[in-house]
């Protein structure tokens, strides 16, 4: 993620990246992830459904 790497290069301390954007990159992976993780999750539980 975007605003991980920013953290660790140190990008962020230097300010030479745009923390804003990277924040908003970071945190639509996060959304997206989250809802394939749930989908995953309800495929599962529908798959075991006794």
């Amino acid at each position: 993620m975007p605003i991980i790497w920013d953290a660790i290069s140190g990008e962020m301390a230097r300010r030479t990246s745009d923390v804003e954007s990277s924040y908003k990159q970071s945190r639509k992976h996060v959304e997206v992830s989250s809802e394939h993780f749930r989908e995953i999750c309800i495929s599962l539980m529908q798959k075991t459904k006794i």
